[in-house]
C-alpha cells in the first residue's frame, strides 16, 4: 500500500508541491500556477522551468498538441486528492466532476517517487489526503477516460 500526504502551496504564479510517501520518499517541486486565461490556454507549455503546471480552477484536460506522457494529480476544493492518473498519453482527453483542480507532471516522476499503478504491477494505491483520510485511487476509471 502507498500512502502519500500532498501538500500545494500557492506563491503568487508559482507554487510548491510537496509529495510525502510511507517510505519516506520525499518529493518537492515548483508548479506554474494557470488560473488566468492565457496560462490556461498555454497548459503545459505555460510552465517554463518549472517541473509542472497547476490547472485551476479545471476539470478536464486534453493532451491533442502535447508529444509527450505525463501524469496527472486530481485534486478537489481542499487540495486533496481525489484521483491519479500516470503516463496519459499524448491525443487524450480527461476529465473529472469531483475535481477542482489538477497537477500535470512529466510522465514517470510519480512512479520514480514511489507510486504504481496496479495495471504495472503495483499494490491497490491508496492515497491519503490532506485530513488524513485514505482515499482508494483505482488504476483506470472508464468513465474518465477517453481517447481519441
Amino acid at each position: 500500500m502507498i500512502e502519500w500526504k500532498l501538500q500545494v502551496q500557492r506563491h503568487g504564479e508559482l507554487a510548491s508541491l510537496v509529495c510525502i510517501g510511507n517510505r519516506g520518499n520525499q518529493f518537492i517541486g515548483q508548479l506554474k500556477v494557470a488560473a488566468n486565461g492565457w496560462n490556461r490556454l498555454l497548459g503545459w507549455n505555460a510552465r517554463g522551468s518549472a517541473l509542472g503546471v497547476l490547472l485551476t480552477p479545471c476539470r478536464s484536460i486534453h493532451t491533442f498538441a502535447m508529444n509527450i506522457d505525463i501524469d496527472l494529480i486530481w485534486l478537489n476544493k481542499r487540495n486533496e486528492i481525489v484521483h491519479v492518473e500516470t503516463s496519459v498519453k499524448p491525443s487524450s482527453w480527461r476529465y473529472r466532476a469531483d475535481a477542482q483542480s489538477v497537477i500535470e507532471l512529466p510522465a514517470g516522476v510519480l512512479a520514480k517517487h514511489g507510486f504504481k499503478n496496479v495495471a504495472e504491477g503495483g499494490s491497490e494505491p491508496k492515497i491519503q489526503n490532506q485530513a488524513g483520510i485514505q482515499v482508494d485511487m483505482p488504476a483506470e476509471n472508464p468513465e474518465t477516460e477517453q481517447q481519441s
